[in-house]
């Protein structure tokens, strides 16, 4: 699939694997951007939604000094808010709409945010699997040719947890999309170094998670075979 002139949505892509995913999406144009202005129509543009206010205007800058200004857009977002997903973020803008707006179509929709709190079980739910559901209803209104749309990608990135749902998810999306104009694929990632995995693979920081899990009565013991 050629990235020229794609416009995409990334949720929870200001830091981890979305925050890579969105620069590699960037990165796919950069001998682009040293072209012609008559050119610059095809540099991919991207659409970063994402909790984290802070993570998300600096991922921004960093992004925009990269690769330059106007090829990237930070819209804060509660994506586990389904009553919000139409104003998809905290000052009542649909991230969706928005992003068309802004770039005037969209054509990849990676749903990517994630979280691990097992304290809060269905906040856990409402963010790794409902959003997931809820922003595949979304991309397929956006990008549907049944909607006069030209057709596009969704990403579904599953936690191991729920990929079994979200296989589902996939398959139903291809059952709605008659055409198959709109390709579906889902992305359950290894483990990777970053927020939730890291205070576990960082051997330096394995005394604040036996700390911490200890402190909550959880306790660890070695057995030889």
């Amino acid at each position: 699939m050629s990235l020229n002139g794609k416009v995409a949505l990334v949720t929870g892509g200001a830091q981890g694997i979305g925050r890579a995913v969105v620069h590699s999406l960037l990165q796919s144009a950069a001998k682009t951007l040293k072209s012609p202005p008559d050119k610059q129509s095809l540099v991919p543009q991207v659409a970063v939604v994402d909790l984290n206010k802070t993570c998300g205007e600096e991922s921004k800058a960093q992004l925009d000094a990269e690769f330059g200004e106007g090829n990237c857009n930070f819209i804060p977002c509660d994506v586990s808010n389904g009553d919000a997903l139409r104003a998809f973020c905290f000052c009542g803008i649909d991230a969706f709409q928005s992003t068309v707006d802004q770039f005037g179509r969209l054509d990849i929709v990676i749903n990517n945010a994630g979280i691990n709190n097992e304290k809060n079980w269905e906040k856990t739910i409402q963010v790794n699997l409902t959003s997931v559901i809820n922003g595949t209803y979304l991309a397929l209104e956006h990008m549907s040719k049944e909607h006069g749309k030209e057709g596009g990608t969704i990403i579904n990135v599953s936690s191991m947890a729920v990929k079994c749902v979200s296989i589902s998810m996939d398959k139903v999306s291809w059952e709605w999309n008659p055409q198959k104009e709109i390709l579906v694929y889902m992305a359950p990632p290894s483990l990777i170094a970053e927020g939730m995995m890291r205070m576990i693979i960082d051997t330096s920081l394995n005394g604040a998670v036996m700390k911490i899990t200890c402190s909550k009565g959880i306790h660890f013991h070695t057995y030889e075979p």
